[in-house]
């Protein structure tokens, strides 16, 4: 720049010229100038003063003014579209860095996602129903195939149970047609179908969801209880537990996070059976700030459920005395908490018949899945949430089922 500046000395005029020296033309005198690099042209006051010996005459300068005063002009206006163009450049570049892109954020860690053996998916491929066999077990025997698998909660013929199984079986092969590639969610378009490769932050739930983990199993007579719209849950075929109260087992249902709304609670008391033990657990008292109390046939409990330090659900079974009875229900709506609550839900010695969980978003959700798939649950229905969240909060029915009902390779 300390051409520029020797310029603009040049065309305001500051300094006089030195008596009795002959001064070379104006334009040579410039173009010596703006050849010379900026190494030579030496500290600020050397600039001035060869500033000051290349000053014209003032006729020469009267001669100049005009031209000069253009070229400054255009100098101005040429380092002022360059300082554009350099803070436009380093704006975008900022935003590069700063936008979510494949490389720049982090894949999560590996995880274990259980995928199905590949025998049994060749023999749910091949598979058809077979006609008038039973195999000696029959509706009503309680070591038949389906009491046996289901733990008594099921009770129909071999066949129509084997056919369950192996429907069970096809739709886990779907899924791990789009998974067993990219068991961790990684930002890359086979991981992610729908969603572009894009990650989570640009990736709508609702899509995520509508291609990933559809119900394996289906209940009879599955009925949605409390909340019409948001709030309301699914449960699989709750005429069962009522008919197993009537007959004199006792019925145990855990409601995790109520948000000062009991109408779950409610619908379980008044439509299930009044003889449910209903336990509710918060993180706070709701009651405080809604001034609606519990139900009085709510067992109201302020505790923080998760791991240490908060209470794992097998802990508190033990607490209340609930070991060595069937969880019927439980029930989990905390806002998020699932990811992080998932592993406490189930522990040594707990018997959970039904899980009704809502899924906001899907940051673990290949995690979750494989877990509870694990333990033996399948899934019994699907329902997304597009009145609270737009579909990226999704409802699911997990049914406890012998583990051997997702390993079966015999048809």
């Amino acid at each position: 720049l300390k051409p520029f500046f020797a310029q603009a000395d040049w065309d305001r005029g500051t300094s006089a010229r030195s008596p009795g020296v002959q001064q070379p033309s104006a334009m040579s005198r410039r173009a010596d100038a703006d050849e010379a690099p900026p190494s030579k042209l030496g500290s600020t006051a050397e600039v001035e003063e060869e500033a000051d010996m290349m000053m014209p005459s003032t006729s020469a300068r009267r001669a100049l003014r005009a031209p000069a005063a253009q070229r400054s002009g255009r100098r101005r206006c040429l380092l002022a579209a360059t300082g554009l163009s350099i803070a436009a450049s380093g704006f975008l570049a900022c935003l590069y860095a700063w936008s979510p892109s494949p490389s720049a954020v982090p894949e999560w860690p590996p995880v274990h996602v259980s995928f199905p053996d590949g025998k049994q998916c060749e023999l749910a491929a091949l598979y058809s129903p077979a006609q008038g066999r039973d195999g000696g077990w029959r509706r009503g025997d309680p070591n038949g195939l389906a009491m046996r698998e289901s733990g008594g909660f099921f009770d129909e013929p071999e066949e129509l149970w084997r056919l369950r199984r192996m429907r069970h079986i096809q739709q886990r092969c779907r899924q791990a047609e789009s998974l067993r590639a990219c068991p961790a969610p990684a930002w890359i378009k086979d991981c992610w179908p729908g969603c572009r490769g894009a990650s989570p932050a640009k990736c709508p739930g609702g899509s995520f969801w509508q291609i990933h983990y559809e119900p394996t199993f289906s209940c009879d007579a599955e009925l949605r209880i409390g909340l019409q719209g948001e709030g309301g849950k699914w449960v699989c075929d709750p005429h069962k537990i009522t008919a197993a109260v009537a007959a004199g087992r006792a019925c145990l249902v855990y409601s995790i996070g109520s948000n000062g709304m009991y109408d779950f609670e409610s619908a379980v008391h008044g439509q299930i059976s009044p003889a449910c033990e209903i336990h509710t657990f918060d993180m706070k008292n709701w009651s405080a700030y809604t001034a609606i109390p519990p139900p009085r046939f709510v067992n109201y409990h302020i505790r923080k459920i998760g791991p240490p330090p908060a209470a794992l659900v097998s802990i508190l079974f033990r607490e209340l005395g609930h070991e060595g009875r069937t969880l019927d229900l439980l029930k989990i709506d905390c806002e998020g908490c699932e990811w992080e609550t998932y592993r406490s839900w189930l522990g040594e010695g707990m018997r959970v018949r039904q899980i009704l969980v809502e899924l906001h978003g899907f940051s673990r959700a290949h995690e979750l899945f494989s877990f509870l798939n694990e333990m033996g649950y399948v899934i019994a229905y699907k329902e997304p949430n597009t009145l609270g969240c737009d579909g990226s909060c999704i409802e699911y029915v997990f049914v406890m089922l012998n583990r051997s009902f997702s390993r079966a390779v015999q048809v």
